[in-house]
């Protein structure tokens, strides 16, 4: 079969898939019920759930949001938050940390920059330095390291001899 012959039978192929879409898809008879529109008619919308039945499926879709409250916590509760240290910035002279407060029950994690004597949701920032921060609150002191000391560091980590 040659080239000519080929597009030939292609084109005449693509003419008979037009016809048959324009008949299916486009073309209307002239019978008048063919032609004829019918409005669709709304139905009524179920009833609008209260808030504690879409907090009970919610629990049952994401069990970990259970116990947590959309309120935020009382920020003078210290056990109400978990602490996590992310960094340690000095800034002209400076030593700033940054902490991740987080509920226990999940939610939005918040960053915040800290240096020594500000209060993080209960806890005041005791001192800031290379290792870590130590945060106190009423008799209870607490230690937020990056790295613990003593701990072999990861090969190639650091500057090594030159």
């Amino acid at each position: 079969m040659t080239v000519r012959a080929q597009l030939s039978a292609l084109a005449g192929l693509m003419l008979l898939v037009g016809i048959w879409d324009f008949a299916v898809r486009v073309y209307v008879g002239r019978d008048a019920s063919l032609r004829a529109f019918h409005s669709p008619t709304a139905t009524q919308l179920p009833p609008a759930e209260s808030a504690p039945e879409i907090h009970r499926r919610m629990l049952g879709w994401l069990p970990t949001i259970a116990g947590s409250s959309h309120e935020s916590p009382d920020p003078a509760d210290a056990t109400a938050w978990r602490l996590s240290l992310a960094g340690i910035f000095a800034q002209r002279g400076t030593a700033i940390a940054v902490v991740m407060a987080s509920l226990p029950a999940g939610g939005q994690v918040e960053k915040l920059r800290v240096v020594d004597g500000d209060t993080i949701h209960g806890w005041t920032v005791a001192h800031v330095d290379a290792h870590g921060v130590t945060l106190t609150h009423d008799a209870e002191t607490r230690q937020l390291v990056l790295f613990r000391r003593g701990q072999p560091q990861l090969a190639g980590a650091g500057r090594g001899p030159h």
